[in-house]
């Protein structure tokens, strides 16, 4: 496996990341159902701006870029909550062509590491219930479903 690094992301790499990851976060809600279109951009970034008011110096957020062989290749965002020794992974991207490759998981056993040298005991996250290739690479890493909500529309 290629080297895989977290390296904590630049000013530029966080423009970069937030002009991507808000919008996403906005498809992916309505590709949910959980918002409707007309208000999804705007519930995205009030999202982002309540979980980063102060973007990279928010206390307790985490943003690396996901480097292979020193090329950036990706993103994570965790936040750290020390009270519960608890990491929460916010977002986790690879470019399309860094996918299917390892990375993914060779970046969480990166987390694992960070996680570890600041006493963390447990790592959470959430996944789109149809986002099945981001869920098997969790499962893959070790994460179990700890909640499942389900629906269906009538």
């Amino acid at each position: 496996m290629a080297n895989v690094t977290l390296i904590p992301m630049t000013e530029a790499a966080y423009a970069a990341w937030l002009a991507q990851a808000v919008p996403e976060y906005a498809q992916d809600k309505i590709a949910a159902g959980t918002w409707p279109a007309a208000v999804a951009l705007a519930n995205a970034q009030r999202a982002f701006a309540s979980l980063l008011p102060q973007g990279l110096a928010t206390p307790d957020a985490l943003l690396w870029t996901i480097t292979c062989e020193g090329v950036g290749v990706g993103s994570l965002w965790v936040s750290w909550d020390q009270a519960q020794r608890r990491f929460f992974i916010y977002d986790i991207k690879l470019d399309a062509a860094s996918q299917d490759q390892g990375i993914g998981t060779a970046a969480l056993r990166r987390l694992d590491e960070a996680a570890a040298a600041r006493g963390v005991l447990r790592i959470g996250l959430h996944v789109f219930g149809r986002n099945h290739r981001a869920r098997h690479v969790y499962e893959k890493a070790g994460f179990a479903v700890t909640d499942l909500e389900m629906e269906k529309r009538v």
